[in-house]
């Protein structure tokens, strides 16, 4: 009887550190897309104020400013020079 108990908590100390590492790569998971997410609100930050300053566009609301860019893609050949720097830039990991 005694070594059944053994056993039986043996097995429940195993599957407790199962449980341990298991919880220890969801926590390491969720830290990882805490910082993907930080990265990507960073640089849409810093798109969206360089656009503020090339663009001198202070307090536009986003409909206005989703307009202004579909006027600027109808611009003759705007496309083009886009996909050429896109195409330029792709291979030093710009776009």
């Amino acid at each position: 009887m005694a070594q059944h108990q053994m056993q039986h908590r043996e097995k429940i100390y195993e599957k407790l550190e199962r449980l341990r590492m298991q919880k220890r790569d969801v926590i390491s998971q969720k830290k990882k897309c805490r910082c993907q997410r930080k990265a990507r609100s960073r640089q849409l930050i810093q798109i969206g104020k360089l656009s503020e300053n090339y663009f001198q566009l202070k307090h536009i609301q986003p409909a206005d400013y989703e307009n202004f860019l579909q006027k600027l893609l109808s611009v003759e050949n705007i496309g083009e020079w886009i996909l050429f720097v896109k195409q330029k830039t792709s291979s030093a990991g710009v776009f």
